[in-house]
């Protein structure tokens, strides 16, 4: 830390202009601190008890809020995050320039690895450690990840308990799809059409529900997309379309309506035996505990699953 300040102050001595400043590094300096390795491999200085923390991602908030609670937690992205009345006593909300995370001074700043190099390495040239974890690409990853950042935070104890909690949901939900007679297929339908297919996360949600992936199954691989050709060919069981959470505006998610209003898609066995389902996009986008609501949820819609009630849960 000595040494950038060194590098900065050199910087403004050595500068054709006037008014150069340094900024403010007493919030990124901590007495006590610890080397960790982030998701890309890099080695980070991060405080001990990190307590201005700066939340980039819905994901990371979803995770970090329960963990940390909101006292250390000076940010968090713009978007609608699951936790919707605990997000509210946060009061910052970052944009996604540089400018706008460094002027909430954090001691600590956790970001996918989605983010893009330039933007991080513009942070961490201020002297603001930075953690990149890396996306998970399925529930398992997702419960690991609460496992990683819980130590990041400094909340070990706590992440393993929600962590648990969230393992027995999954084994809850495995324990009741591994009975069923047959799997219906599904597929998620949005404004840009065909979602999910092959190594594709909502495989993975898919799966855990009891579904078979119909993007997946008719050879679409992740990132592709579909058509509504597509989808008219694959002739799902179920089809799951987004709410309206990040929606944009002037937009609705198509309805069971949309789909019987148009003679192909009428003929569709999920449109014609009204199986069209809305599922919360804030739980679908969530690469955390909430992916697992988005699971129960689809399991109930599809075959009449009931998640067990258990008094330590995330939202709390």
């Amino acid at each position: 830390m000595k040494r950038i300040i060194f590098l900065l102050a050199a910087a403004c001595l050595l500068a054709p202009v006037s008014g150069c400043s340094l900024p403010n590094m007493a919030s990124v300096q901590q007495e006590e601190s610890r080397q960790v390795t982030d998701g890309q491999g890099t080695e980070v200085n991060i405080p001990i008890h990190p307590k201005r923390i700066v939340s980039i991602g819905v994901s990371t908030d979803d995770i970090l809020i329960p963990l940390v609670g909101t006292d250390r937690i000076v940010a968090i992205s713009y978007l609608p995050p699951n936790l919707k009345d605990e997000a509210a006593r946060i009061p910052g909300r970052i944009s996604s320039t540089t400018e706008s995370v460094i002027s909430f001074k954090p001691d600590l700043v956790v970001a996918a690895d989605w983010n893009s190099k330039d933007y991080i390495e513009e942070i961490r040239a201020v002297g603001i450690p930075v953690y990149v974890y890396r996306t998970p690409k399925d529930a398992e990853g997702s419960i690991a990840l609460i496992r990683i950042l819980g130590d990041v935070v400094n909340e070990r104890e706590r992440a393993d308990r929600f962590a648990g909690d969230t393992e027995k949901r999954l084994e809850a939900l495995k324990s009741f799809t591994s009975k069923l007679p047959k799997k219906d297929k599904a597929v998620f339908y949005s404004l840009n059409g065909l979602s999910g297919g092959k190594g594709s996360i909502f495989e993975t949600i898919f799966q855990w529900a009891g579904l078979v992936d119909g993007a997946a199954d008719w050879g679409i691989v992740a990132s592709a997309g579909g058509s509504r050709e597509a989808l008219v060919s694959i002739a799902p069981d179920i089809i799951f379309v987004p709410s309206d959470d990040y929606t944009p505006s002037g937009h609705e998610t198509p309805g069971e309506e949309d789909f019987l209003d148009d003679p192909a898609l009428a003929e569709i066995p999920a449109a014609k035996n009204h199986r069209i389902y809305v599922v919360d996009a804030k739980w679908i986008m969530s690469y955390s505990q909430f992916m697992v609501n988005a699971m129960e949820d689809m399991a109930k819609d599809a075959y009449g699953y009931e998640a067990p009630k258990d008094e330590d849960t995330w939202e709390k």
